[in-house]
């Protein structure tokens, strides 16, 4: 929620919305955010923005979760990025996990931890240790989970 108040304060002060139409409406939310990546001047800096929607968007949109974190994706591995494109697989396998499909969300996982040990991004490999075991879980399978949270 503090990345929505700070995108609500540098749209507010770019004039591209006010706050209170801006106001816990998500798709208000990521029309403003959109603005912000057709005005970005160089293409990680849209990437920047379309893993926060991404992130952003994780619960209530899983789809759009993927589709953001894709094109955020496409960027990062355009310019070898392994942070920007660890975090992204995160992101896209999270909105996987929120799907319940669990087979892809644990494909993207392990790829969040390959990418983020590239970057060397201890929270990036952490998180996506994390949600692997919570994949688990929900598969009834604790063992598989637990090796996961103990890692």
């Amino acid at each position: 929620m503090r990345s929505r108040l700070i995108y609500s304060l540098i749209l507010t002060a770019l004039g591209l919305t006010d706050m209170s139409a801006q106001k816990n409406t998500t798709s208000a939310y990521e029309d403003s955010i959109l603005k912000i990546i057709s005005k970005a001047g160089h293409d990680t800096v849209k990437a920047k923005y379309f893993n926060e929607m991404a992130i952003e968007l994780r619960r209530n949109d899983p789809e759009q979760t993927i589709n953001y974190g894709n094109k955020a994706l496409e960027i990062y591995k355009k310019y070898n990025l392994s942070g920007g494109a660890a975090k992204s697989f995160l992101y896209i396998g999270t909105g996987y996990l929120n799907l319940s499909k669990h087979s892809e969300a644990i494909d993207c996982f392990k790829k969040a931890i390959v990418w983020g040990v590239k970057a060397g991004d201890k929270k990036t490999i952490a998180r996506a240790y994390n949600n692997t075991g919570i994949v688990f879980i929900k598969q009834g399978n604790n063992p598989e989970a637990l090796k996961n949270y103990l890692l």
